[in-house]
């Protein structure tokens, strides 16, 4: 199966949501809103602003919002890939989430950028050994990896200094 694109079966290296200005029309869909575009191919990203929450969402063939000028921030990033019988979805969460300014009528474009970043931490308590793992974007958001709307686990090996594999096991997080 090929992730978002990629020409591996893996899920993306990265996937975060990044804003830059995109010089396309916001003309027609009301004074003063802002026409947003995204590179996500199917997925939905939640701001918050005054307003309360906004959902964009991007279908096949769908490829454009409007905004009412205001300051937002990105608080859920979802993208989904549909292969065979398989979803897969990534889910990216952060309390505080990146700000946006959108300007009247100035364009703004949500950039799918790719790369998660694995970090574990690994702490002795007592005779035990702690281990915790979890996977981040690139702006340091949680993220989580669905498959057919179970979370895809944390496969790890716990190997000796020469190489002898002492224990082996999946992982939950989020």
């Amino acid at each position: 199966m090929k992730w978002l694109g990629t020409q591996s079966d893996k899920a993306p290296a990265q996937a975060s949501v990044e804003a830059e200005t995109a010089k396309v029309s916001s003309k027609g869909k009301g004074s003063g809103r802002s026409k947003v575009t995204s590179n996500i191919p199917v997925g939905s990203v939640v701001l918050s602003g005054k307003q309360g929450l906004v959902r964009l969402t991007w279908k096949k063939g769908q490829r454009e919002h409007y905004l009412s000028p205001g300051d937002y921030r990105i608080r859920n990033l979802r993208v989904v890939e549909k292969k065979g019988k398989e979803t897969w979805f990534l889910s990216s969460t952060q309390p505080r989430g990146r700000a946006l300014q959108v300007e009247a009528g100035s364009p703004l474009h949500l950039r799918l950028t790719r790369g998660i970043l694995f970090g574990g931490k690994a702490r002795w308590k007592g005779r035990e050994l702690m281990l915790g793992f979890g996977l981040r974007d690139s702006q340091g958001r949680g993220l989580s990896i669905y498959r057919n709307g179970k979370r895809v686990p944390i496969r790890y090996e716990l190997l000796s200094s020469s190489g002898k594999r002492l224990q082996s096991g999946e992982m939950n997080y989020g």
